[in-house]
């Protein structure tokens, strides 16, 4: 016996095996719709049985959280607020103490300056005595070279005096006929 399938001639143990091919494959899509069709069933049954959760819970604990968050949100305002006043206070504070400082460095400044006007006055003063004295100190010099000289002179000429009395008494002897 020949058994023809789409145009194509089967012949004695060739049919047998494609006719249980066939037969198998057939039995394997049914059992898959059976099993298929058993799935959707348990599905719809779970799906009719589904009870939503109770999410209240999570609901109040959101507002509960919105809450917080809102009062965090205040606390944290609050805490900036407050550092921005106290960075103002801050702010002001290094102002006064630069403007303090200032103030004292030009007062420091102006007492050394004037401290230092005080010394260049005293050193111009004591320069002048010294110039002053230098002046004293040459002419008391100069008057004792002068009474010096007075005196050296004098001296000089009480020698030159002295000795032509010297040698006057001297040619005297010699020349005195007595004294041979």
């Amino acid at each position: 016996m020949e058994a023809e399938i789409a145009g194509v001639k089967f012949k004695g143990a060739g049919r047998l095996a494609i006719a249980f091919t066939a037969l198998t494959t057939l039995g394997g899509f049914g059992w898959s719709g059976f099993t298929l069709y058993q799935e959707f069933l348990d599905l719809r049954e779970v799906a009719s049985a589904y009870v939503a959760p109770d999410l209240t819970y999570l609901e109040k604990q959101i507002v509960e959280l919105d809450g917080t968050s809102e009062a965090l949100q205040g606390v944290v305002r609050e805490q900036v607020n407050s550092m921005k006043e106290q960075l103002g206070i801050l702010q002001t504070s290094v102002y006064d103490l630069k403007l303090e400082l200032k103030q004292d460095l030009t007062r420091v400044s102006d007492r050394v300056d004037t401290q230092l006007a005080k010394q260049t006055n005293i050193l111009d003063q004591q320069d002048t005595r010294n110039r002053s004295n230098v002046q004293t100190v040459r002419g008391i010099i100069t008057a004792f070279e002068g009474r010096m000289d007075n005196r050296i002179t004098k001296l000089n000429e009480s020698l030159d005096t002295l000795e032509a009395d010297l040698d006057a008494r001297i040619t005297y002897a010699l020349n005195n006929p007595l004294s041979n």
